[in-house]
């Protein structure tokens, strides 16, 4: 069998987890020696970039000047029809929601994610009936759910037949080699927030139920990973909740640095309103961090009852559900034990093993 990645996620995505989950996918098939080619002829992925797997010419680009994305854009498209006539792949795995990039019999699997920009259209400006996926969705034999949440809210926007989607969950990356290393001056125990922090991901609420315990202020800092420095608006709501802005800090970090935060933080605060998974809970337990996360079905598919749960939109329950739990040793200790069991049902070798078992159901 082989199987084609297209350009389309490296080509948009200059780091992020469908790239990742997508590369990730590509190791454990090489290692069952399946063939496996992304084919990307200009992308500014640095995953990509520094893939030991490739034997594919990919050409690396930091950025595009805006007035030639639309040019390479469409190179890479007709660049994939060309090479897709002569590698005659068996299964076309797009990347993300584009154009096929092959016209012949050979089969397509799309991965859907969320439905985030269906869910809350208003925040990105869309139509109430905006159905961005379905073009994409219409042209391929299979379609891969990251949770049962994701196709249930599949199935509602789009009316897809069930029988055509699968769930696979996503696997975890693996931290066991990594190297201890002091990122910020730590003065205290601290929260620690990963990802971004607009809309959807709810970080307001979990600042306001902050805001509002003087033992949390007094014994502890949060530490943001990734998600962009905080912003001169996002500092002024802060200041406006009578917080020190030097409680809360931003950082961005690699694997190993985020190994370290996971590590050493009381646990990790998960307050979305809405993922398709909310993968860092499941990386978090898998290294002994504790867990207080949202209530929403698909976080809950991921973490089970190895983490303490809130309803996100209520702010004094986020507060108290923190309180109760990382001031209590036992509940803490509790936590890390369920939550290192709970990681070991998650990881890549599973997660590509079922989806070769999709490829291999259509080919």
């Amino acid at each position: 069998m082989k199987i084609l990645f297209d350009y389309s996620i490296f080509f948009h995505q200059k780091y992020g987890g469908i790239s990742r989950y997508f590369l990730n996918l590509q190791e454990q098939f090489l290692k069952k020696n399946i063939e496996t080619k992304i084919f990307a002829p200009i992308h500014n992925n640095i995953f990509l970039k520094n893939n030991k797997n490739q034997n594919i010419s990919n050409f690396y680009l930091e950025n595009y000047p805006l007035f030639t994305r639309k040019i390479f854009k469409n190179f890479n498209h007709y660049s994939s029809k060309l090479f897709c006539k002569t590698y005659k792949p068996h299964v076309i795995h797009k990347t993300f929601y584009e154009k096929n990039v092959s016209n012949e019999q050979c089969k397509k699997i799309i991965t859907v994610y969320d439905l985030i920009h269906e869910i809350y259209s208003k925040d990105y400006n869309y139509d109430k009936d905006n159905k961005p996926k379905e073009k994409a969705l219409e042209s391929v034999d299979k379609i891969i759910c990251i949770s049962n949440k994701t196709k249930e809210d599949l199935i509602n926007f789009y009316n897809i037949d069930e029988k055509k989607i699968d769930v696979i969950y996503l696997g975890i990356q693996k931290f066991s080699d990594f190297k201890e290393k002091k990122l910020i001056k730590i003065e205290k125990p601290f929260l620690l927030y990963v990802g971004d922090r607009g809309k959807y991901k709810n970080f307001s609420n979990f600042i306001k139920a902050y805001s509002l315990s003087k033992k949390l202020k007094n014994d502890f800092n949060i530490i943001c990973c990734g998600g962009g420095k905080i912003t001169k608006n996002e500092k002024n709501f802060i200041s406006n909740l009578n917080i020190d802005n030097s409680k809360i800090l931003q950082i961005e970090v690699t694997d190993n640095e985020l190994a370290y935060l996971y590590k050493s933080s009381t646990a990790l605060i998960y307050p979305s309103l809405y993922e398709g998974f909310g993968l860092p809970t499941i990386e978090a337990m898998s290294l002994g961090c504790p867990v207080i996360c949202s209530n929403h079905e698909a976080i809950m598919e991921a973490v089970g009852k190895a983490a303490k749960i809130f309803n996100p939109s209520n702010i004094e329950e986020i507060k108290n559900c923190i309180e109760e739990t990382i001031y209590s040793k036992d509940q803490l200790d509790k936590l890390k034990i369920k939550g290192v069991e709970r990681s070991k049902l998650f990881s890549w070798e599973k997660c590509a093993q079922e989806t070769l078992n999709v490829y291999n159901e259509i080919d």
